[in-house]
């Protein structure tokens, strides 16, 4: 119906407005070169936060994948027009041929430009699977976000003993990156 056309078209709007600023206080952040990353320390509690030093680590920006820098309509639509629940199956064969059928988030691709352009390496720390790492790859590439390589700016469920939490990764990343974007579900 037009109704859902049009708030269909804010949300896009707010989407691409959202990664605009999302690019702006990145190199905002850059021009301040924070002593701390946003990636928490190993030994940081709620009571008390302390944050994974940035000495002179390169800047890197870290996001999920899916409905983040990538939307998953056709996946999704099934499960909603089916009334059904997540089905990891279908999922996984998703992550397998999803190439060129997931598309950008509005203004991702233009926000990763910027990123990129300005020096700040772009990184996806998804819970795809990492048996299905060069589908992601293709799938992020096909999307026109560019190049993501498995084990350096894409990491994936299974590179640690972790499952499905995304912390180790997160320190792996802080360990070479002064993090100073994080975005998505990346706390999960």
């Amino acid at each position: 119906c037009a109704a859902s056309g049009e708030r269909g078209a804010g949300a896009a709007v707010a989407v691409r407005a959202t990664n605009a600023r999302i690019a702006a206080y990145g190199l905002e952040r850059m021009k301040q070169r924070p002593q701390d990353s946003v990636v928490l320390a190993a030994s940081a509690t709620m009571a008390a936060p302390t944050f994974e030093p940035c000495g002179n680590k390169p800047f890197a920006a870290v996001f999920d994948a899916d409905e983040t820098l990538i939307w998953n309509l056709g996946p999704m639509r099934y499960f909603a027009e089916k009334g059904s629940a997540f089905d990891p199956k279908i999922w996984d064969q998703w992550e397998k041929s999803g190439a060129g059928k997931a598309v950008a988030m509005p203004g991702t691709v233009e926000m990763v430009g910027k990123l990129r352009a300005a020096g700040i390496t772009v990184i996806a720390n998804t819970n795809r699977s990492a048996t299905n790492a060069k589908g992601s790859e293709d799938t992020l590439r096909a999307a026109g976000l560019g190049d993501f390589k498995h084990g350096e700016t894409l990491f994936l469920m299974g590179d640690d003993a972790t499952g499905s939490s995304k912390d180790g990764r997160r320190a792996t990343i802080a360990a070479k990156y002064c993090v100073i974007i994080l975005a998505g579900d990346q706390l999960g």
